[in-house]
């Protein structure tokens, strides 16, 4: 750690140390710090976490006689929100680690293998390809498309008719990536490859709208117009993206009721979704960076046409 940081001081104890586990350190160092207004800002608030238990928490609000504890969300996401150079160069890396590994799913996936040992396959190669840490990995298929996209793999092996959905949130050196690629397992139906293409036009309105000033709120109405076009229902689709970072989902989410203005340099996630029939779900994912024109894209956009396993 004293390698890696700009910090120059840092506290250390003997742990395990369950009676005090850095507690009064933790009191102490803040105690011992300057200060004009007596608040410390502390990651309280929406999509973040504290790294300490809950207990830990209390006991040094407890504890600090003079300095209150309070939730800082909304000045870290101001500042999160906006990425620098070397963050986005990060992001990129984490984003070209994942790609690589999507473009080789063809070749190392057929019909019959499952999605627990494609799971395993795709993992290891990530692992392979210099991935951090790969904290998501969701590998889940069925005929026309499959309609629980959260869930860990099962023994079903692929076969002729499934749409598969691979997504991953692979991280290097703490930033993630975020995005998902579709692959048509034999033969799709009319339906699938419509639904595909409309998901498609849709994300590259919302990828071409994604510019600097407007909201993000604009940006999901823009997608959802050109998914309701087809006749879809949007009232399950509460967000079609979000942030990307030091999180894997961040602010802004791309909702209608957001109305956080876009900026240079935020990095965001966008992903328009389609249930098309009941149960059968198509979802795209690509990253970009907002820039002063319009947005840059961080992964190879995915083709019109569904890649095809055989």
């Amino acid at each position: 750690i004293i390698e890696k940081t700009w910090i120059k001081e840092i506290r250390s104890w003997p742990s395990p140390r369950p009676e005090d586990e850095g507690t009064s350190l933790v009191v102490a160092a803040i105690s011992d710090l300057p200060r004009r207004h007596g608040r410390v800002g502390a990651e309280l608030g929406f999509e973040l976490r504290l790294g300490m238990p809950v207990t830990q928490l209390n006991a040094i609000v407890g504890d600090l006689k003079s300095v209150e504890i309070v939730d800082g969300a909304s000045l870290i996401w101001q500042l999160r929100m906006i990425k620098s150079a070397a963050e986005v160069s990060k992001i990129k890396k984490a984003v070209d680690i994942a790609g690589a590994v999507y473009a080789q799913v063809p070749d190392f996936v057929k019909i019959g293998d499952t999605e627990r040992t494609i799971f395993r396959e795709f993992r290891g190669r990530l692992n392979m390809g210099g991935a951090s840490a790969i904290p998501t990995l969701i590998c889940r298929s069925d005929v026309g498309g499959p309609f629980e996209i959260t869930g860990g793999p099962r023994d079903r092996p692929i076969a002729d008719g499934d749409l598969l959905f691979i997504d991953t949130g692979t991280t290097f050196d703490g930033y993630f990536c975020d995005y998902d690629r579709n692959y048509q397992v034999g033969r799709a139906t009319d339906a699938l490859r419509y639904a595909h293409e409309k998901v498609w036009e849709a994300h590259e309105i919302g990828l071409q709208s994604a510019t600097a000033g407007v909201t993000a709120g604009f940006v999901f109405e823009q997608m959802a117009k050109a998914l309701s076009s087809g006749g879809a229902d949007l009232n399950s689709n509460g967000r079609m993206g979000h942030g990307l970072g030091l999180r894997l989902t961040e602010p802004p989410s791309i909702r209608l009721e957001d109305n956080t203005v876009l900026q240079p340099g935020m990095v965001l996630c966008i992903e328009p979704a389609l249930e098309y029939e009941p149960g059968k779900i198509v979802l795209h994912e690509e990253i970009v960076v907002v820039t002063e024109r319009k947005a840059q894209l961080l992964t190879a956009r995915a083709p019109k046409q569904l890649a095809r396993i055989r």
